[in-house]
């Protein structure tokens, strides 16, 4: 039994595209597999975290386990990595800010900002 292929992202972002939409959310069924897949895309960031909660939801209606209905946006992802990669910067050169409470108070903004990411873990969507 080969392993059920989800829609790729990208063909849910020309379905939003297409048809002038904000957010996409596909469940796809392989009868031959018998598996499922719910692939989600949004125009925006907000709207890409919206179709991925929705995602979710979807998935635990439907009785899928916990751990599978905890995904993350791919996008809230790369936002994840660009905050590590800015509050890696900020300590790679903290001189050149000369240090002090303005640069602990960024500091403490993007490492809340990476917890708040942290909430979630990313999981295989595939049931």
């Amino acid at each position: 039994m080969a392993k059920n292929t989800p829609v790729p992202v990208e063909q849910a972002a020309l379905i939003g595209e297409r048809f002038k939409k904000d957010q996409v959310i596909i469940f796809s069924w392989s009868r031959e597999e018998l598996s499922a897949v719910v692939t989600t895309w949004g125009k925006t960031m907000h709207d890409s975290v919206l179709a991925t909660d929705y995602g979710n939801k979807l998935k635990e209606q439907l009785r899928w386990s916990d751990e599978k209905c905890h995904t993350v946006s791919r996008r809230l992802l790369a936002l994840k990595d660009e905050l590590h990669e800015v509050r890696t910067n900020i300590l790679d050169n903290v001189g050149l800010f000369g240090g002090g409470e303005q640069v602990n108070k960024i500091f403490d903004l993007l490492n809340r900002a990476i917890d708040r990411i942290d909430g979630k873990e990313v999981i295989n969507e595939e049931v």
